[in-house]
């Protein structure tokens, strides 16, 4: 006989012997695999959590200026700019100016387009979007509950009359009492159409946006500021560093205990010999 068809044919001398190691075998095999999966999907879930809803950043112009938000407004070009930079995966401007809005003589009025509204951190409560470069416009809850407006209404802004189409709420005060249209709109009333206040920025997935935001400024920090909240940022590095050594702790434990278990029966079987 040969030494391979020996080796081949041996270990089924003892079939429920081999039987048994071929199921602890593939159970180890599926526990590392199971664990692995669900610590992996842990971590997605975690970072889908922390990417979704409003902007990771926001940039603004580097000097004091006489815009809503406190700085001076800055050339409509830089979104093209900020949404090339590596790591960047949406980048939205908005134009925020104080005008004549119903009948206040000064409110806050945001422009930004349509698609960017997530990242405004806003949720329509009533109605839908504004249509890009339309007379339409949303109200914050607040501002509408106050002054008694209503999906399908009018409002007037800047002497211009816009169709209110939806009522929208945030957690953000500032902008619950705000009203946000068309940035193309904004700019029309504004005859500014190459201006813009801040560029939100939304990072690609697995990326750290304070990493993201420290690039940014390492290349046009000349120019430009971003905005971020960092203590937020490191508490949420840091607990996904957490969850991500976990996973890796994980895994080993299960590759010991599998790594355990055939060894048991590899040394049980040698021993049955």
């Amino acid at each position: 006989m040969s030494f391979l068809k020996f080796i081949l044919k041996n270990p089924f001398r003892r079939k429920n012997s081999a039987i048994l190691a071929i199921v602890g075998i593939a159970i180890g095999i599926i526990v590392i695999v199971a664990l692995g999966g669900i610590t992996e999907g842990l971590v997605n879930t975690f970072e889908d959590t922390i990417h979704a809803g409003g902007a990771d950043f926001t940039v603004s112009g580097k000097e004091t200026g006489d815009s809503a938000y406190g700085t001076n407004t800055i050339s409509s070009n830089w979104t093209e700019k900020i949404a090339n930079v590596s790591g960047v995966d949406e980048a939205f401007p908005i134009y925020v100016v104080l005008t004549s809005v119903g009948d206040d003589y000064m409110n806050t009025l945001i422009g930004i387009d349509p698609n960017g509204t997530a990242l405004a951190d806003i949720s329509m409560k009533e109605g839908r979007i504004f249509e890009d470069n339309s007379s339409e416009a949303i109200l914050g809850e607040i501002y509408a509950e106050d002054n008694n407006y209503s999906v399908g209404d009018t409002i007037d802004i800047d002497r211009e009359e816009f169709k209110i189409v939806g009522i929208y709420e945030t957690g953000d005060q500032n902008m619950a009492g705000g009203v946000f249209t068309s940035i193309s709109k904004v700019g029309d009333l504004m005859d500014d159409e190459d201006s813009i206040s801040n560029i939100y920025v939304k990072v690609d997935k697995g990326e750290d946006p304070q990493a993201v935001a420290d690039r940014i400024d390492s290349q046009y920090g000349d120019n430009i500021t971003t905005v971020t909240s960092v203590m937020e940022m490191t508490q949420m590095a840091d607990m996904l560093n957490m969850l991500q050594a976990s996973t890796w702790a994980i895994s080993l434990l299960a590759i010991i205990v599998g790594g355990l278990g055939i060894i048991n029966t590899m040394l049980m079987s040698v021993f049955e010999r």
